[in-house]
């Protein structure tokens, strides 16, 4: 029987790119709506109002088009009104503290620091670095209240003297060679935590946190170099290369202290890493930020603008390729399935809110990822530029 050829990725061109990204914001805007008309009685379960897997997350990323920001307005209002009565969580990317984000630049709510448990883990995905992160987004966005910085510098002080929750171990299942790392990553592990305490340290010249986060990175650089390694061998995973568990969200984060400390050291090692990514690319079977192709992506757009070098624009054009031929539809107008490859997937950290971001950046070639620090600092969506026609990218 003779095998049935694989569909061969699509080639990217300008033009492409540009239906593709009008076309995946539409999508994003037409679930939001779809979201608000839905009655409270039809409901399966509660709002999700997170960065993750809620409103937050797809509403931010809507602030950020001309297309879409109306509707990401309107979403952070239907946010506010449809909040579940429960005792939220603080963290950045599962709780409140991503939402406060997103209603502050909605102008829709101002934002008051959230309340800590004293349970805290470390990490950025659910604890104190990312809540860290995310008061130091808001401490941008309203100078003038000095509650945020004064919530991210007890975020600092708790890390540097181990305040923390043991992490989740559901999460921590290590594959030695595979370069799957949650415990180093940046979701979960060393390297958002040592870029909460850089930042901390760049916005408030705090040198308690600013010796903590050079130490780390410095502990970090050795961990970098033997997982790239790792993705160079014949063990190596996807997850490997993922924003949650692997190397792109290292590679960011190795980015930060290449700038902060004008050391070749951290930016050879990034450069290596996205590279790496772009290897073991091919086999990730998901298009998301958090454990797919749009964070690998990500990682290589954040080379791309730190070395001017074009052959990281490339990447990431591959990876959009890759992307576009794991979707359903025609080339122009795909549906990007969620991480459980069954259905579309609209959440920012699992589906097309997050694919988004990814190609919106590839498109205006500017701009940092969202939930960064320098990502938030003008509460003023930046909209895209005037539609043109683009020469192909190839």
């Amino acid at each position: 029987m003779t095998p049935t050829p694989r569909p061969s990725s699509p080639k990217l061109t300008g033009a492409l790119l540009a239906a593709v990204l009008d076309h995946t914001t539409r999508e994003c805007v037409l679930f939001a709506e779809k979201m608000m008309d839905t009655p409270a009685e039809r409901r399966s379960s509660p709002p999700i109002t997170n960065v993750y897997a809620g409103t937050a997350g797809v509403g931010m990323e809507l602030l950020q088009h001309a297309e879409g920001a109306a509707i990401g307005a309107d979403l952070a209002r239907w946010t506010v009104e449809n909040t579940p009565p429960a005792d939220l969580p603080p963290a950045l990317y599962f709780g409140r503290t991503g939402t406060a984000i997103f209603l502050a630049a909605s102008q829709v709510a101002a934002a008051a620091p959230v309340r800590l448990t004293g349970n805290e883990r470390a990490d950025q995905a659910h604890g104190l670095a990312g809540i860290g992160t995310g008061h130091l987004i808001l401490a941008s966005q309203t100078p003038d209240d000095p509650a945020h910085l004064d919530m991210a510098a007890t975020c600092a002080r708790r890390l540097i003297a181990g305040d923390v929750a043991d992490p989740d171990e559901s999460v921590a299942i290590e594959q030695p060679g595979s370069g799957v790392a949650v415990d180093t990553a940046f979701a979960h592990g060393a390297a958002g935590i040592a870029d909460f305490l850089l930042s901390h340290h760049e916005a408030t010249g705090d040198a308690a946190a600013g010796a903590a986060a050079e130490e780390r990175f410095a502990a970090l650089a050795k961990v970098a170099d033997s997982l790239i390694d790792d993705l160079g061998g014949p063990e190596a995973r996807p997850m490997g290369a993922s924003w949650c568990q692997g190397m792109s969200g290292i590679v960011s984060a190795l980015l930060h202290a290449a700038r902060a400390y004008d050391d070749e050291t951290y930016l050879s090692l990034a450069e290596r890493g996205a590279r790496a990514c772009l290897t073991v690319a091919p086999g990730a079977w998901v298009t998301s930020q958090c454990c797919g192709l749009a964070g690998m992506g990500e990682a290589l757009i954040d080379n791309a603008m730190a070395t001017g070098d074009d052959s990281y624009w490339r990447g990431a054009e591959e990876i959009a390729e890759l992307m576009l031929a794991r979707s359903g539809g025609p080339p122009g107008q795909p549906i990007f399935p969620g991480n459980d490859l069954d259905t579309q997937g609209f959440t920012w950290g699992t589906g097309t809110a997050g694919v988004l971001s990814f190609l919106r950046r590839l498109d205006r070639r500017i701009g940092p990822r969202l939930w960064t620090v320098a990502s938030h600092g003008d509460p003023r969506p930046p909209h895209r530029r005037p539609p043109r026609l683009l020469p192909p990218l190839r």
